[in-house]
């Protein structure tokens, strides 16, 4: 147990290590050239975003969009990318909530 500035006791949590994906070093300009493409082109690019096993979470989140576009979102300073799965999340809080009344105060099961 350790003691907090407050003078009260908490437990020291400590991570314990889990399981993570590692994938071997790449060389990246013979990755190129097995691509056919220069290292700094947008086709590279083009072609390891198809590579990336994780690319297919990108239809989970609302871009902004510049010209019809997805933009390049670099903002270190907010929650980042809306998850499309909020809007659905958020309602059934706030419908959960609209309800607490009638269920918990009133003893009705349902609004």
């Amino acid at each position: 147990m350790a003691t907090s500035h407050h003078g009260t006791n908490c437990t020291t949590l400590h991570a314990q290590p889990t399981e993570f994906l590692y994938a071997a070093p790449v060389d990246l300009s013979a990755l190129a050239t097995q691509i056919g493409a220069p290292l700094e082109s947008e086709a590279f690019a083009a072609e390891m975003d198809r590579r990336d096993p994780l690319y297919e979470f990108r239809k989970q989140f609302h871009f902004p969009q510049l010209n019809d576009q997805d933009a390049i979102y670099l903002c270190g300073n907010s929650l980042g990318l809306q998850p499309k799965a909020t809007r659905g999340a958020l309602n059934e809080e706030l419908d959960n909530w609209a309800c607490a009344l009638c269920r918990f105060v009133i003893g009705h099961s349902g609004c």
